[in-house]
């Protein structure tokens, strides 16, 4: 809710209310304060003099910091005395009974501080966001001076047949790239420029002796596997079984004395 519909919404005095924001707009824009906007027709205009003079004293920094003059409460706590009194005296609906100085008071010191940290906010995401297009345009600059001097660099007739996709591009077509894409550009364009044919092949060399066929592989880790150290049971296995009834196998006659 903004400062004036809150000050409407809890019937602030409308000379106060006036005075308030005016205030509030002439300190923010570096200008005195219009006290002669008061009039001696205005209720409590002695007091809102006074209140005003004294939060200059104050500072108006300091209003929006929730130090305020304790003569604006009084000031309102007058007017909702004056509202109670009328609303009586024309049965009309009555004023809640918690309106009153210091609850506007209090009220009014967290609209503020709401207000300013929200403005604090605002500024902080706006300098952000500049700071972050300042580095975005200046990486940009950078990125396009490199880009440039590669496509100024001599090359090799090797270089421009093997990496001819890469080096088709024009200075104003790399002007359309984002900073990403420009950056992966840049990178590709110096591994071309440095790129050495007889040291690829040569890796390449390298890297097929070293890789070995799989079999081959599997026979070197046969080859290597340590000896089984095990000792070998070479007992003889009686491969006769036995009945439950104490027969041998081969008779089916039981053994004499029972022997097992």
């Amino acid at each position: 809710m903004g400062l004036r519909k809150w000050m409407t919404k809890s019937l602030t005095l409308p000379p106060l209310q006036i005075l308030l924001l005016r205030a509030l707009t002439d300190w923010l824009h570096g200008r005195q304060s219009r006290t002669h906007d008061i009039t001696e027709t205005d209720k409590d205009h002695t007091l809102i003099k006074e209140a005003l003079i004294e939060q200059e004293l104050i500072g108006w920094n300091h209003f929006l910091k929730g130090r305020f003059s304790k003569k604006w409460a009084i000031i309102q706590n007058n007017c909702y005395s004056r509202l109670r009194q009328e609303s009586e005296k024309n049965n009309l609906s009555p004023i809640p009974t918690y309106l009153d100085g210091k609850w506007w008071t209090k009220k009014l010191i967290a609209l503020t501080i709401y207000m300013c940290l929200n403005l604090w906010q605002i500024r902080n995401e706006t300098l952000a966001a500049n700071n972050e297009k300042l580095n975005y345009i200046r990486e940009r600059n950078e990125l396009l001076t490199q880009a440039n001097d590669i496509q100024q660099q001599e090359r090799s007739e090797t270089t421009n047949k093997r990496f001819a996709s890469t080096f088709a591009c024009s200075y104003a077509t790399l002007t359309t790239y984002t900073n990403d894409r420009l950056q992966r550009w840049i990178t590709m364009a110096l591994r071309a420029i440095n790129y050495d044919p007889n040291l690829a092949e040569g890796q390449r060399t390298i890297r097929a002796i070293t890789i070995l066929p799989p079999s081959t592989n599997a026979h070197r880790v046969s080859e290597n596997r340590p000896p089984d150290n095990r000792p070998s049971d070479n007992r003889p296995r009686n491969t006769a079984t036995r009945t439950h009834d104490n027969r041998t196998p081969e008779t089916n006659q039981p053994l004499p004395g029972g022997a097992t």
